[in-house]
C-alpha cells in the first residue's frame, strides 16, 4: 500500500517537469507572431468578455423574438457562472505558482492552501473553464456552429501558455471544469423541458392545486321563426 503513493508523487513529478519545460519553451517563443496573436485571443476567456457575450446573444434573441437564440444566450451565461465558481472553488484549494514566475524568478510552487492572489492560483484556468463552459453552451442550441465555437474555444485554451499565464495541466483541467460546468447547467435544462412538456394542456388548476378538466358547455341559441307578411 505504500507504493501507491510513491508511485503518485513520482507520476506528479514527472507531470511537473513536463509542465515546466513546456512552460520555458513556450517563453523562448512568446514574441513570435504567431504566439503573440494567440495570447491576444487567449484574452477573450476572460470572465466579463465572456459575460459579455453570453449576454449579447440573449438580448439579441430577445430583441428579435429568436426563442432558440434566447436559449443559446441563457445557456451560456448559466455555463460560465457555474464554471466561474467551480474553478474558484479548485483554486482555493489548490496553490500553483503560474509560469511567468518560473520564467522570471525561477520560483515555483505546488501545494495545497493558500495564499490565493494572482500569481499563486494558476490552477485550474479559468480562462479556459470558461471559454469551454460558453462553446458548448451555444454548441447545445446551434450545433451546426460546433466546429468555430470549439475552435475559438481551442484558441482560447492555447493562449494561455505563449502568455505564461498557465501550464499544459492547468488547461486540461480548466477544460474539465468547463465540460463538468456546462453538462450540469443542460442536465437542468432537460429537467426543466421535461417538466414543461408534462404539463396538462386544456386543464384548469382547481382548489387545492389539483387538475379539474376545462369543460365548455355549448350555449343553447334561441329559436328564430320566419314571419310571413
Amino acid at each position: 500500500m505504500a507504493k501507491e503513493p510513491k508511485k503518485a508523487r513520482k507520476a506528479v513529478k514527472k507531470i511537473e517537469r513536463a509542465d515546466k519545460k513546456a512552460a520555458r519553451a513556450a517563453a523562448k517563443r512568446a514574441d513570435h507572431p504567431v504566439a503573440k496573436a494567440v495570447a491576444v485571443v487567449g484574452k477573450f476567456g476572460d470572465q466579463p468578455p465572456l459575460l459579455a457575450l453570453s449576454a449579447g446573444v440573449l438580448a439579441m434573441g430577445w430583441w428579435r423574438g429568436d426563442r432558440r437564440t434566447m436559449r443559446a444566450g441563457a445557456r451560456m451565461l448559466a455555463a460560465e457562472a457555474v464554471s466561474i465558481v467551480l474553478k474558484d472553488l479548485v483554486k482555493r484549494a489548490v496553490t500553483r505558482t503560474r509560469p511567468h514566475l518560473l520564467v522570471d524568478k525561477g520560483h515555483y510552487e505546488l501545494r495545497f492552501g493558500g495564499p490565493h492572489d494572482g500569481p499563486y492560483n494558476s490552477f485550474p484556468s479559468g480562462h479556459t473553464a470558461g471559454a469551454v463552459a460558453v462553446s458548448r453552451a451555444l454548441a447545445r442550441e446551434y450545433p451546426e456552429g460546433d466546429l468555430p465555437a470549439y475552435a475559438a474555444a481551442a484558441t482560447i485554451a492555447v493562449g494561455q501558455i505563449p502568455a505564461s499565464a498557465h501550464y499544459p495541466t492547468d488547461i486540461t483541467a480548466g477544460a474539465a471544469v468547463g465540460y463538468i460546468s456546462e453538462w450540469l447547467v443542460d442536465q437542468a435544462v432537460q429537467a426543466i423541458d421535461a417538466r414543461l412538456e408534462r404539463a396538462p394542456h386544456g386543464a384548469a388548476l382547481g382548489a387545492g392545486g389539483e387538475e379539474t378538466p376545462l369543460v365548455i358547455e355549448p350555449v343553447e341559441q334561441p329559436e328564430r321563426h320566419l314571419a310571413i307578411v
